[in-house]
């Protein structure tokens, strides 16, 4: 059986290191959401892989109740 791999994508600016603590099992790629080639890079052979979104935005000035 072939080990599973995790592939995050990591904001160029953010600091890896706290996602490299997962583990060995984990690749990190530098990109931006905002940028259509770093996720084109981040996809590349990556055919029938599962994609967890977990990025969002926060909006400090807004209350959420």
């Amino acid at each position: 059986m072939q080990a599973r791999r995790i592939r995050c994508l990591v904001h160029p600016t953010a600091d890896p290191s706290v996602v490299s603590l997962l583990g060995e099992h984990v690749d990190l790629a530098p990109g931006d959401l905002r940028d259509p080639a770093s996720l084109q890079d981040f996809c590349r052979e990556a055919e029938g892989a599962v994609l967890f979104h977990v990025s969002g935005v926060v909006h400090p000035r807004i209350r959420t109740r």
